[in-house]
């Protein structure tokens, strides 16, 4: 009979699977200059239109000294602009400049891509399992969590 030690844990597994597949969209998005914390921010505040620092951060789960130097980066490439917020002064929001769309629409769909590589061989039936399963999986973890 195996040990733990000699067999990975499902979620030793998991985490190698995730861990691969984020190496895999890093590259992926490494051949259009940029990062995936960059690639994500665009995304989203392309999705939204304007967004406050606060409520990308929250989107991301980031600290707020990450998210600032992201968007600093982004600002400085002329891909973002940050603005006041209308009803308060404090707050700032980031939009997508003209140049951000540009370089957003560039870039191909990476998460389709890296998805097509690691389902290779895999059947849609196998898919479908694995969905249910992990569906499953976070539903009982999620429940206990709020227990």
């Amino acid at each position: 009979m195996a040990t733990t030690a000699e067999k990975p844990r499902l979620p030793q597994r998991l985490k190698r699977l995730y861990l691969l597949q984020s190496q895999a969209i890093d590259d992926e998005l490494k051949a259009y200059g940029v990062a995936r914390s960059q690639w994500q921010v665009i995304a989203h505040v392309r999705r939204t239109g304007t967004l406050t620092q606060k409520e990308l951060q929250g989107m991301l789960q980031v600290e707020p000294a990450t998210l600032t130097c992201i968007i600093d980066s982004l600002v400085s490439k002329g891909w973002l602009e940050r603005l006041e917020h209308a009803e308060d002064k404090r707050v700032k929001v980031v939009r997508l400049t003209s140049a951000g769309e540009e370089r957003f629409r560039s870039i191909p769909d990476v998460i389709d891509i890296v998805e097509a590589r690691m389902l290779e061989g895999v059947s849609e039936r196998d898919v479908r399992a694995l969905e249910r399963a992990i569906g499953r999986m976070t539903e009982n973890l999620g429940r206990r969590r709020a227990e």
